[in-house]
């Protein structure tokens, strides 16, 4: 089994991209084919939790739909549960199923929610017998791992996790434990495997099972559902950078994370504040390089985010964003002092103190892709100890 990238895209860091909504003969001609108006998309897609502008063409979202619920379609779902369609009717209380569902997903989805099997005293027997294991065993399998047998509703659930936690082990000192996708983006923003190991090792030990810890990674994702994901500078206002900056400081907290950034160029590694980067206009071709400590200073990884993944000329774009704010001379207040860190590991580049030129932050102005990059960390990261919550 090997872990996808969505547990550690929290830590990659990307600048959120804004797609308008598809549009087009391509999209009329999907529509056409899902037998769909688009209102009627747009009311079915958050039911995924998604917009019709989270989608960058007609092509990408008739990926993400998948086939059209048909006939043979419906015939490999239910052979796929070993189900008649009978049965499945009378477990999904629904007449029809051609009728209720319109993509193969959805059905298939609620079938596999319907065919859960609930932890009673019979279903946990079974499954201890069918691993071999005792309960005691399982007992201290999970609470060696931070868990507990009354975080769980589905043997499902409970199985996932205990192959999960049997096989760590071995999977952990193995590339084979991460799919070529992950490999290949961990490499291209510097990501080693031991930095990897670090990282996951630093998440074990957030408090996931304190019910405090998962009210205020709600609190946040609510807070950020608000803001545009947009990489134009127009779309945030002053007001907005200095809740996003409250916002990533609560995250970082609660992560129980240090940072220090840096901006490297012609062999310079020049320190800046986070409060430099939110007020920041442009990286002036350089690139970003970000250090991830532990709340006692010990190194955990360093990403580094090439400079032609920012945007360079923003400055006639912002139409006054930070007009008033005296260079956001709030957030620079509000910045926490530096944490004393323990040493990174040393760097192929000279390190000197920002010395910001005239013109590196205006006052209207707002480094959209790196204020989105920011973004982009809260929303992951929330995903990713959302991964733990659910492996536990």
């Amino acid at each position: 089994m090997k872990l996808g990238i969505a547990f550690l895209f929290c830590l990659l860091l990307l600048p959120a991209v804004a797609f308008a909504a598809p549009s087009g003969p391509a999209f009329d001609k999907l529509l056409q084919d899902v037998s769909m108006t688009e209102s009627e998309m747009r009311e079915y897609l958050p039911t995924w939790g998604l917009e019709l502008e989270d989608f960058e063409d007609a092509e990408e979202l008739r990926s993400f739909l998948g086939p059209v619920l048909t006939e043979s379609e419906l015939e490999m779902v239910l052979a796929d549960f070993e189900l008649t369609e009978a049965e499945a009717l009378e477990l999904l209380g629904v007449e029809s199923l051609l009728g209720t569902y319109r993509f193969t997903d959805d059905v298939y989805n609620a079938l596999y929610e319907a065919t859960l099997t609930p932890i009673t005293d019979a279903s946990l027997q079974a499954f201890l017998e069918a691993r071999g294991m005792t309960y005691e065993e399982l007992k201290e399998l999970l609470e060696a791992n931070d868990d507990s047998l009354s975080y769980y509703e589905f043997i499902e659930d409970l199985e996932w996790a205990v192959d999960f936690y049997e096989g760590w082990e071995d999977w952990d000192e193995s590339e084979d434990f991460w799919d070529a996708e992950s490999l290949a983006l961990f490499e291209a923003v510097g990501l080693t495997l031991d930095e990897i190991d670090a990282l996951l090792d630093h998440f074990w030990t957030l408090p996931l099972e304190d019910e405090a810890f998962w009210e205020e990674l709600d609190a946040i994702a609510a807070a950020l559902e608000r803001f545009p994901m947009s990489d134009d500078p127009a779309d945030f206002t002053a007001s907005d950078l200095l809740e996003l900056f409250d916002l990533f400081q609560r995250a970082l907290q609660l992560f129980e994370l240090d940072t220090s950034f840096y901006l490297v160029k012609d062999g310079e590694k020049v320190s800046y504040s986070l409060a430099d980067l939110f007020s920041m206009t442009s990286t002036g071709g350089a690139d970003l390089l970000i250090e991830l400590y532990n709340l006692d200073g010990v190194f955990l990884a360093d990403l580094l985010l090439k400079a032609d993944l920012f945007h360079e000329e923003l400055g006639s774009q912002a139409g006054g964003t930070l007009n008033g704010l005296q260079d956001l001379q709030e957030v620079r207040e509000a910045a926490p002092a530096a944490p004393v860190l323990e040493e990174a590991p040393p760097s192929h580049v000279k390190e000197k103190e920002a010395e910001p030129a005239e013109g590196d932050r205006l006052p209207n102005t707002a480094s959209s892709s790196i204020v989105s990059m920011l973004l982009f960390l809260l929303l992951a990261g929330a995903g990713g100890a959302a991964f733990r919550k659910r492996a536990a």
